[in-house]
């Protein structure tokens, strides 16, 4: 009945579900050594981003205690980084992103993070999923399943390469690396 009423004036979606899976799987993970990576399945497209010196004063203005870099700001900004990398190639797919940082997830499952730095990346990456008709999926997953991601944040490219083979046996190409 939702299919005769609907009156094709608006895009219509299916939504994740168990027989509407992600089309597009993202790992990212952030390091705060050097920068950000992660990758894309099932393309295998990967990317490495290097902190730049105002990418570290805003982690550490974002911070709580002021103290040290904020490692949630910086997980979240290697999502951001994916989407403005590949975003388009998403445009209206189920897209599930992981990362291993629990705080950054439950930000974006939230759309919101008191911090309010991180909260402007949330925004970002919650605007750039709406203009660009992806429906997101929010997962946090452990680190054990994030190496490809955390090679590609520390800047190791041949480690993360072999690892990316290692799981899904075929060769993980870097789109991108700033």
């Amino acid at each position: 009945t939702a299919f005769v009423s609907w009156d094709r004036s608006r895009a219509l979606f299916m939504g994740f579900s168990p027989v509407a899976l992600a089309e597009v799987v993202v790992r990212t993970d952030a390091s705060t050594d050097f920068g950000a990576g992660g990758f894309v399945w099932p393309s295998l497209k990967g990317f490495v981003h290097k902190w730049t010196a105002d990418d570290r004063a805003v982690a550490l203005a974002s911070s709580k205690a002021g103290e040290r870099e904020s490692t949630m700001y910086f997980e979240l900004r290697a999502v951001l980084l994916a989407l403005v990398i590949f975003g388009e190639e998403w445009r209206g797919c189920r897209v599930q992103f992981e990362s291993d940082s629990q705080p950054g997830v439950q930000s974006l499952q939230k759309c919101f993070s008191d911090r309010p730095v991180c909260h402007d990346v949330v925004k970002s990456i919650v605007s750039m999923c709406v203009s660009l008709h992806i429906i997101p999926r929010w997962e946090h997953i452990t680190a054990c399943f994030n190496a490809v991601a955390d090679a590609l944040s520390h800047d190791l490219a041949s480690q993360a390469l072999t690892l990316a083979f290692d799981e899904f046996g075929q060769e993980l190409t870097l789109a991108c690396c700033q």
